[in-house]
């Protein structure tokens, strides 16, 4: 499972990094900047149960949307 919607992040990471991305794509955002700064990220195994009417994002243009926001921060990077 890639996005349970569950995370954690510090108060020090937070309070490091500058946010710039709206909606789902920020906690990609999170990841990359935190990574980039040098913090340790960690991978904690959750179990969840999804129900048939718990979500009305669709699940591909939650996923085209979150693959845009890598690709635009990776350009960002680059430049």
């Amino acid at each position: 499972m890639i996005q349970s919607g569950s995370r954690a992040y510090s108060k020090k990471i937070l309070d490091t990094i500058c946010l710039t991305e709206k909606g789902m794509g920020i906690s990609v955002e999170v990841l990359l900047k935190a990574r980039e700064r040098g913090f340790s990220i960690k991978e904690v195994p959750v179990s969840c149960t999804y129900h048939s009417k718990s979500s009305t994002i669709n699940p591909v243009s939650h996923g085209f949307g979150v693959a845009f926001t890598v690709v635009k921060l990776r350009l960002k990077e680059l430049r």
